[in-house]
């Protein structure tokens, strides 16, 4: 069968493919045909991310469905963008999640593998709506019971920090600063990482702080860009936050939104 392979810049090819194909080896050919590295895909169908070890089929993937590739970037070998250290961060300084209610589409998928309403939606107020982990959740029957929402904002411990407030201006003054700063802190600051990882959007309007009441301007290219995220199924409030709190990345704002689906 023949499908339609799209991706960020709204280029498309075909395929050509067997149906018991699986995931993982669709992305080796994808590696093989646009140059990418196959640790760095997704592969995604209706919305939805396709998981390596599965077959095409079982998506109800057919001759003529089109599967969007995301492609992120590889982590620089030697971040260098920040050098102030971060303040430390005790486990028990560090507030739970907040868990807002998953959304019928990210139930629907569950149940539809076969898991319990019950458990999916568990699953997904315990991973803030992450589907992969929810998913890994409900496989492994460890689903985390969840606890009371903080009052206090998840990053208020943060502005207390005179460091801390040091890197959000350099951020602020160049948002392309803000992916290497992350691999750093990674590596650095596991237990921070985490957090600003399950709280995306939250640390992200944290860091555009006195931006968000400003008028914005967009080039024309910089609104296709906007455009071809919100063909992805996002919508537009959701694709013009991402892209500028990505400083107007557009890779690194689709991962966000496939991310932290609202």
């Amino acid at each position: 069968m023949q499908i339609i392979l799209k991706d960020l810049s709204s280029s498309q090819s075909t395929l050509e493919v067997e149906p018991t194909l699986t995931v993982h080896d669709l992305k080796q050919l994808v590696s093989a045909q646009k140059g990418l590295e196959v640790h760095l895909l997704k592969l995604l169908f209706k919305g939805r991310i396709l998981d390596d070890s599965k077959i095409l089929e079982e998506y109800q993937i057919t001759s003529g469905s089109a599967i969007v590739i995301v492609a992120s970037k590889p982590k620089p070998k030697e971040p260098t963008v920040v050098h102030q250290d971060l303040p430390p961060v005790q486990p028990q300084n560090i507030p739970e999640l907040q868990n807002p209610q998953p959304s019928e589409e990210n139930i629907s998928i569950l149940v539809g593998m076969n898991f319990s309403r019950e458990d999916s939606i568990r699953a997904l107020s315990a991973t803030n709506q992450d589907i992969n982990r929810a998913i890994d959740f409900l496989l492994s029957g460890a689903i985390p019971e969840l606890q009371d929402p903080p009052t206090a904002g998840t990053f208020d411990f943060l502005m207390q920090s005179p460091e801390f407030l040091n890197i959000v201006e350099i951020i602020r003054a160049n948002p392309r600063e803000l992916e290497p700063f992350l691999n750093q802190l990674e590596t650095q600051n596991n237990e921070l990482f985490e957090l600003i990882s399950r709280n995306q959007r939250e640390f992200l309007e944290l860091i555009r702080g006195a931006e968000s009441g400003t008028e914005i301007e967009l080039t024309k290219a910089e609104e296709d860009e906007i455009r071809e995220l919100m063909a992805l199924g996002f919508s537009a409030q959701d694709a013009i936050e991402a892209y500028l709190s990505s400083g107007k990345n557009k890779e690194l704002a689709a991962n966000l939104l496939f991310q932290n689906p609202r």
